[in-house]
């Protein structure tokens, strides 16, 4: 059993962190430039964009704590092409974290709150050049249902949430 837990992100404290961890996901998922060249240097426009979607339900997004030590992030909420669709925006585990059970602890945290909200299947975006999040996604029961037609390289997966079951 792990040892993780999770807590609300508060943007004015947690800010600077949670740009460290998703320029980190851009970095490993396209380019060391990609965030900067869409969120700025300072990540402003990233967390511009946060605070929108956590404005219309907090719970969206959650550090991924261990000993009280953020060492990851997840981020769900509602996929914009199809409200019936769940959505993990981020997954995220710091190098340190990896290896330990805290991704599948995630996991189950992204379909525990999309479940809740009454969402009978997930959907999330995955770089084709990230082979071992792919790999990770597969046994965890995600399944590719197509290229991402807005961003070339990049597929979605889905798979039920367990709602309705």
């Amino acid at each position: 059993m792990t040892s993780l837990t999770l807590r609300p992100i508060d943007l004015p404290r947690d800010g600077d962190l949670v740009i460290r961890f998703v320029r980190e996901v851009f970095a490993l998922s396209f380019d060391d430039d990609r965030f900067t060249r869409e969120f700025g240097a300072d990540g402003a426009g990233y967390l511009s964009w946060l605070e929108g979607r956590l404005a219309g339900d907090p719970a969206e997004a959650s550090f991924a704590l261990d000993g009280g030590e953020a060492v990851g992030l997840v981020l769900t909420g509602r996929f914009h092409a199809d409200p019936a669709l769940g959505y993990v925006y981020t997954y995220y585990l710091a190098p340190e974290a990896r290896g330990r059970g805290f991704g599948e602890a995630l996991d189950e945290h992204a379909m525990a709150a999309l479940r809740a909200r009454g969402y009978a299947r997930a959907r999330l975006s995955v770089a084709e050049k990230n082979l071992p999040a792919m790999r990770f996604y597969a046994r965890r029961g995600w399944a590719p249902v197509g290229p991402r037609p807005d961003q070339p390289g990049v597929i979605y997966m889905e798979k039920p949430t367990g709602a309705g079951l």
